[in-house]
């Protein structure tokens, strides 16, 4: 008989020799590495024997996808180097336990046992864990805190960040901030925790861009300069651009966004909001998810900077 947790004995190695790949890529030793992760160097030396792709390939096989990887590997790997092992062990457990709670191993898990039919083990007990994708946009939030001259990209009417659920179709499958991040003196802050449905609106328009592009799931808004404009249009970003219109209502911002689209074959990194009269320009900014929106907007600050 093999449980839920086999399940996760048979995912779990891959993602940590991803790990591994990852810290050693940042320039810590094999020793380094067994020390903070409390096992041997030879295991070290054999997760490392092979190429990250291999491990991969063994995921993507088990039903996972690289970009969904690729954040977890960032997030885990950042907080061990900032010595937040808690932290790291928080986040993975969390995400493995909300991947069984989710249903998304069952695959896996019937894989490994012939005849097992209409189990349902994980939705009955695991139903109080932490929200992985709500731990996902803390851990963006606290890093986005950290962006030398981030305070630039906050618009007057503050900034928010959000990132849906896969395939969502309301708000109230997409994580935002109510009251979103203001400017605090040279950076920035959360005035609250984010959850489901804390911005209606930036949640909309992540909506619409992904009815078309389901792959883009996550959306940010920031203040329009023109040296944003030129940075995104040099390393050939796809945008496109609404307005000027009379009225920034919900329902006007989405009927010119849906017309955009329409006009475009792949996804946009950002939309170009010129508003009514008088009113701020915005750009909107989209990613695969908030870690990857969150290495653009580190881009951005840094292209300002300079």
């Amino acid at each position: 008989m093999l449980t839920p947790f086999d399940v996760v004995n048979e995912i779990l190695p891959y993602i940590k020799a991803l790990v591994v790949w990852s810290l050693s890529s940042r320039g810590f030793s094999q020793r380094q590495i067994a020390r903070t992760m409390f096992v041997s160097q030879a295991l070290i030396s054999k997760y490392l024997a092979k190429e990250p792709q291999y491990y991969i390939s063994k995921l993507k096989s088990l039903g996972f996808d690289e970009p969904e990887l690729s954040s977890v590997v960032e997030i885990v790997t950042t907080y061990i180097r900032d010595g937040r092992l808690n932290d790291a062990n928080f986040y993975l457990t969390t995400f493995l336990l909300s991947k069984l709670r989710d249903g998304k191993l069952c695959r896996i898990h019937r894989s490994l046992t012939h005849g097992l039919l209409n189990c349902s083990i994980c939705q009955q007990l695991i139903f109080e864990v932490a929200d992985e994708l709500v731990q996902k946009v803390k851990y963006v939030l606290e890093n986005l805190e950290l962006i030398p001259n981030i305070q630039v990209l906050v618009p007057e009417i503050g900034m928010n960040l959000v990132e849906a659920r896969p395939n969502a179709k309301t708000v109230f499958e997409v994580v935002g901030i109510p009251g979103r991040i203001v400017k605090v003196f040279n950076t920035i802050r959360a005035v609250s925790q984010p959850t489901y449905g804390g911005s209606r609106f930036l949640s909309m328009i992540l909506l619409e861009v992904m009815r078309k592009f389901p792959q883009v799931r996550s959306a940010t808004n920031i203040k329009y300069l023109e040296s944003v404009e030129a940075y995104l249009r040099k390393i050939n970003s796809n945008i496109v651009t609404i307005g000027p219109y009379e009225s920034r209502s919900l329902e006007v911002v989405i009927k010119l966004i849906s017309k955009e689209l329409n006009s475009i074959k792949t996804p946009p990194d950002a939309i170009i909001d010129l508003g009514p009269p008088g009113f701020e320009h915005l750009i909107y900014l989209f990613a695969e998810d908030s870690v990857k929106l969150l290495e653009k907007l580190k881009l951005l600050a840094t292209s300002i900077k300079d």
